[in-house]
């Protein structure tokens, strides 16, 4: 470690230029962490009212899945209440141009947004939600997966950085430890940005879809997954969505929601006929609102019963189905909390 002497004559740390960067990163990613996850900018075309009413409204959905990490609250009956009121949630608002673009800046409430949330029984991240790493295995496809991950993440309120990979890194880890998905490397190599949590994967294309391994580490907990779509974004998107949920159970805020009765809801979604559509099934139900445990009951020769347990309400649940486009719902019973969905 080399130092130097200031004008004033005190002792001054020079750090090494890696250590600057990652020390410049951290910053950068813990400011995104605090007022700004509350915030957000969207291009403006103009300054008329009518321009800005929208913008109040397509901001008002962005942040509360940003603040929550989670779409589920979009489904909700607090939320379509909460439309007509979204003047009651913005702190402030000004005009800003960046990069001669006119955007328009809000700030809204987080006290009234945690309030919302928590009604709707929807958790919040917490303060000390940590820096994800992003491990991804180069190939030609390399920087737009980056990117769009970057983007997806920044939208739920996840700190996602690229590592350095310089010769540090790479005395750390190397490319076939990130082709492999080799826990014990990527973790430490993990450590030297300050945290214990990362994201890890490789995407490929082959027989005409793109295809997703990933590795998530988050503290001492590792998890697998695995998927196929003919849409690299929707691949991608559905990655981030199963990350979150999982960084969600250590670093939202949930203690609003112990206690809350846990509802098992048995779904059985017919017109499944491959293994692929089996997992993306089991994947999109895994991924629903406060979903504490998913079990499939029986198979049968195209379709499967699941027993979904959830401290989300059956109204909600059944929301977050419909608008997903992904299912017709041939059957509902409340009482019974049955749901009969086909798979389109």
């Amino acid at each position: 470690m080399k130092y130097m002497l200031s004008r004033f004559g005190k002792i001054k740390m020079r750090l090494p230029w890696g250590t600057l960067l990652i020390v410049l990163l951290l910053k950068t990613s813990l400011a995104f962490a605090g007022n700004s996850l509350y915030t957000l900018q969207l291009e403006a075309v103009d300054r008329s009212q009518a321009v800005r009413s929208q913008l109040l409204r397509t901001a008002f959905s962005q942040v509360l899945v940003q603040v929550s990490g989670s779409e589920a609250i979009l489904a909700t009956r607090q939320y379509a209440r909460e439309q007509r009121n979204i003047d009651n949630y913005v702190q402030l608002y000004e005009y800003i141009n960046i990069d001669t673009a006119l955007q328009l800046s809000v700030q809204f409430n987080k006290t009234r947004l945690d309030q919302l949330l928590t009604k709707a029984a929807i958790a919040v991240w917490s303060d000390n939600r940590p820096v994800t790493v992003l491990w991804l295995h180069e190939n030609e496809h390399s920087s737009s997966i980056s990117s769009k991950l970057m983007q997806y993440a920044k939208q739920r309120g996840i700190l996602l950085v690229t590592p350095l990979l310089d010769a540090q890194d790479q005395q750390l880890i190397t490319r076939e430890d990130i082709r492999e998905l080799q826990a014990t490397n990527i973790a430490m190599a993990t450590k030297r940005y300050n945290s214990t949590v990362s994201l890890a994967g490789k995407v490929g294309y082959l027989d005409a879809q793109w295809q997703g391994n990933w590795l998530f580490i988050i503290g001492d907990q590792q998890y697998s997954y695995q998927a196929t779509s003919i849409d690299l974004d929707a691949l991608l998107l559905e990655a981030i969505k199963y990350f979150a949920k999982k960084l969600s159970l250590d670093y939202a805020n949930h203690k609003y929601l112990y206690g809350s009765a846990v509802n098992k809801i048995k779904i059985t979604v017919n017109n499944i006929v491959s293994s692929a559509e089996q997992v993306k099934v089991v994947n999109f139900l895994r991924q629903l609102p406060q979903v504490n445990n998913l079990e499939i009951l029986q198979l049968s020769a195209n379709g499967v019963d699941f027993l979904l347990q959830t401290i989300a309400d059956y109204d909600n649940i059944k929301s977050n189905i419909a608008v997903s486009q992904l299912f017709a719902i041939d059957g509902a019973n409340l009482r019974s909390q049955r749901l009969i969905l086909r798979l389109l």
